[in-house]
């Protein structure tokens, strides 16, 4: 039964590998660029520097097919123990391997090596899996907890699902109050209660070293941030920044997602299914919390969802248990559909990205001479449509690059990579913040275009001025890209 998913699989890996190769370039924090990752320590992630030393070296690539074949690996590995061994539908199969691919997963492989590092804690906590004591599901979650804060806060999202009961170890009761109250127990407060000790376990590490050091200065982490949260007066922006994640998630068909979660919570307390109740409340978790993380640190990109791949497995397990065909049959066509709809969204997005990273770097390459020497000139980056050097993504962007603007990381990437350190991108007679970073661009955002390049004409010949002749004009074409 096996066999034709696996051939799936395969396939989709082999066309995100595809595009790995195309697009060449990462984050511009990515481990393959950078020599050391000692100062994540003030920020909580007191292993990473420890694997960046033995991983950074790792092709990217390599690291992006090895990610995702360990997230399958661990994916399965749960559906298998809450489901049965051999008892999941094909169609269960199909749908828990196309949401490996979407768009909050391939975004997060933005970092490949980094986030291969994070996967070690899900595959030590499989050593565990197949015990039926409830305390080796707890000390599961806290190893994914703590683990992924030691090294990449993002992955944290996963650690819940370790929660759910096994096909062999249901918790009944007789009464209906206390199967919701036991559902809400196991599914909402023991992941919040196992996560916040692992935040202060680390937080306390994190004192700890700074102590030592006066000139480190100690940034509250992402999941630190959701104390800042109010709850009241935000709940507006919860909801808002919730619709606005799951439309980059799954499109067209988004709201496909939260009606499936409505339906099935509420088969599940009209029944009063302990089980079924207490993996949607789980999965209620881990579709708000990184909500409330993203609100809290101010992040709009889409890898703090990196856990919503968890979600339409989840579902499909939930949907399979509805006793009413036609509306089983339903749900799970709609399921279906949305993991199409999202998987079409990550390829579509990454193509163009891959694509169009690769056309604005043969231009730059072109156009500079093999001597060139790493900071040595001022670049001016004149482009005829400043539309151009941002692809026109779908559903609000490929994450992280979520708005067409100016500032576009993919340029910033291949700037980098090349060696060009002070450079500004020019139109006709306006001029453009490319490298000031983002909290130069906020300060501006209140100005008028004319206001704006004002400041950034004069930031530019100061930068000339400095640079006396050492001045290189790149011209980047439209007519050299076509229409995307």
């Amino acid at each position: 039964m096996l066999k034709k998913p696996l051939f799936l699989f395969a396939f989709l890996l082999l066309v995100t590998f595809g595009l790995s190769l195309l697009q060449g370039y990462w984050r511009h924090d990515a481990w393959t660029y950078t020599q050391s990752e000692l100062h994540e320590v003030a920020d909580g992630r007191w292993l990473a520097p420890l694997l960046h030393l033995a991983l950074h070296r790792l092709p990217p690539e390599l690291s992006v097919v090895a990610c995702v074949i360990f997230l399958g690996f661990f994916l399965w590995s749960e559906i298998k123990r809450i489901y049965g061994k051999g008892k999941a539908p094909l169609l269960l199969i199909y749908i828990s391997i196309l949401t490996i691919f979407s768009p909050s997963v391939l975004s997060q492989l933005q970092w490949p090596t980094h986030s291969l590092a994070a996967c070690l804690p899900l595959l030590l906590s499989l050593i565990w899996q197949n015990k039926k004591h409830v305390a080796f599901r707890v000390l599961r979650t806290f190893i994914i907890s703590l683990g992924s804060l030691s090294i990449l806060s993002s992955f944290v999202f996963i650690a819940p699902i370790c929660l759910v009961q096994g096909d062999n170890n249901v918790h009944y009761t007789n009464s209906k109050h206390k199967t919701v109250h036991g559902a809400i127990l196991r599914g909402l407060i023991a992941p919040s209660a196992i996560i916040i000790l692992a935040i202060f376990l680390v937080s306390l590490a994190k004192r700890i070293y700074t102590s030592f050091d006066s000139n480190v200065l100690v940034v509250p982490s992402r999941l630190e941030s959701i104390s800042k949260v109010n709850f009241i007066s935000d709940i507006h922006l919860l909801f808002t920044t919730l619709e606005t994640y799951i439309q980059r998630q799954w499109g067209h068909l988004w709201v496909a997602i939260p009606v499936i979660i409505a339906i099935v919570l509420i088969i599940g307390l009209r029944n009063a299914l302990s089980k079924n109740l207490e993996i949607t409340f789980i999965m209620l978790w881990i579709l708000f919390a990184p909500i409330f993380a993203a609100i809290g640190s101010g992040t709009t990109w889409q890898r703090v969802a990196f856990g919503w791949f968890l979600i339409p497995p989840l579902l499909g397990i939930l949907v399979y248990d509805v006793k009413t065909s036609w509306l089983r049959e339903c749900l799970i066509f709609a399921l279906l559909a949305s993991c199409l709809v999202s998987i079409y969204i990550s390829f579509h997005n990454y193509g163009i990205s891959a694509i169009a990273t690769r056309r604005i770097l043969n231009q730059v390459k072109s156009q500079l001479p093999n001597s060139y020497k790493k900071g040595s000139e001022l670049v001016v980056l004149e482009v005829d449509n400043i539309d151009y050097l941002s692809p026109k993504y779908i559903w609000g962007g490929w994450p992280p690059f979520a708005k067409a603007n100016p500032r576009n990381i993919r340029i910033h990437r291949i700037f980098n990579e090349l060696g060009i350190e002070d450079y500004i991108v020019k139109q006709g007679a306006l001029y453009f913040p490319l490298n000031y970073g983002v909290d130069f661009q906020r300060n501006l955002t209140h100005l008028s275009q004319h206001e704006r390049n004002q400041i950034i004409l004069k930031r530019y010949n100061r930068l000339k001025g400095i640079h006396l002749a050492r001045t290189r004009v790149i011209r980047l074409t439209s007519r050299k890209f076509g229409d995307q």
